[in-house]
This record gives C-alpha cells, sequence and structure tokens, in this order.
C-alpha cells in the first residue's frame, strides 16, 4: 500500500507528458472501473 502511495505522489515526474490536473480524472475512471469490476463478479449476488 505504501508503494502505492509513493508511485502516486510520482507520477506526474515518473510519466512524461502527464499533468497534475490529468491524475484526478484517471483516479476517478480507475476506481469506477474497479467497482464495477467487482460488482459484476461478486459472489454474494
Amino acid at each position: 500500500m505504501e508503494l502505492m502511495r509513493g508511485v502516486r505522489s510520482q507520477l506526474t515526474e515518473l510519466i512524461s507528458g502527464l499533468a497534475g490536473q490529468d491524475l484526478q480524472p484517471m483516479s476517478l475512471g480507475l476506481s469506477h472501473s474497479l467497482s464495477r469490476y467487482k460488482l459484476k463478479f461478486s459472489a454474494d449476488k
């Protein structure tokens, strides 16, 4: 978990051409996709 936080905090330096304002839509899209995946393959359904 700490590794992911470190990567996320340095993401704009690691990827050239990535601006800070691009991180919010990327994060929102990733969380949306992950939650849809979890619901699709949920054993509780």
